[in-house]
């Protein structure tokens, strides 16, 4: 069975900066590892209530 693991913010703020630079969702998954869905789902929480801090 596999384990799943939330992500952290910093990987949070890294999908938001790349998605912001204009790469695409797999490029995004592809280069952190993770699945394409895991960063489709956490761009649509980031577009409905961001709580990211841009001036990090």
């Amino acid at each position: 069975m596999q384990k799943y693991t939330q992500l952290t913010y910093e990987q949070r703020y890294h999908i938001y900066l790349l998605n912001k630079q204009g790469y695409n969702q797999t490029f995004i998954a592809k280069s952190m590892g993770r699945n394409k869905s895991t960063i489709s789902r956490e761009l649509s929480r980031a577009n409905s209530t961001c709580k990211c801090n841009t001036s990090v």
